[in-house]
C-alpha cells in the first residue's frame, strides 16, 4: 500500500499546495488549543500538537525557513484577525523561531470556523 501512495504522490508538490497545507496546520494547531476539554481529551490534543511542531522541526533548514516566510505572507493577507494572529505565532509556538511576534494577543483565542471569518 506505501508503495503505491509514494507512486502516487507528485515528486514536487504544486505552488498552490504549500500555502494550503500550512493554514491547515494553523487551523489544526489553534483548534486543538482552542478546544475544551469535554471536546478533545488534553492530553491528545498535547501530543498531536507536539507531533506537528516535531515534525516541522525536523524540516531541513531551508524549508523551515520558507515555511516561515510563508506564514508571514498568510498572516499579512490574513483578513480575520484572529487567524492573522495564529498565523504570526504559529513558527513560534512550534519552536521554529526563538522571537515571539509582537502582536497582541486577542482577548480570546476561540477558534472560529473557516465559513464564520
Amino acid at each position: 500500500m506505501r508503495d503505491l501512495v509514494e507512486r502516487s504522490l507528485p515528486a514536487e508538490p504544486d505552488a498552490g499546495s504549500l500555502p494550503a497545507v500550512a493554514g491547515v496546520f494553523v487551523d489544526v494547531q489553534w483548534w486543538l488549543g482552542a478546544c475544551d476539554d469535554d471536546e478533545v481529551d488534553l492530553h491528545v490534543a498535547v501530543k498531536t500538537q507536539e507531533s506537528v511542531a516535531s515534525h516541522l522541526l525536523d524540516l531541513p533548514d531551508d524549508q523551515r525557513g520558507r515555511l516561515v516566510e510563508l506564514l508571514a505572507e498568510l498572516a499579512a493577507a490574513e483578513r480575520h484577525e484572529g487567524r492573522r494572529y495564529e498565523l504570526r505565532v504559529f513558527a513560534y509556538e512550534c519552536g521554529l523561531v526563538d522571537d515571539e511576534a509582537q502582536d497582541e494577543e486577542p482577548d480570546h483565542r476561540q477558534w472560529v470556523r473557516p465559513e464564520d471569518r
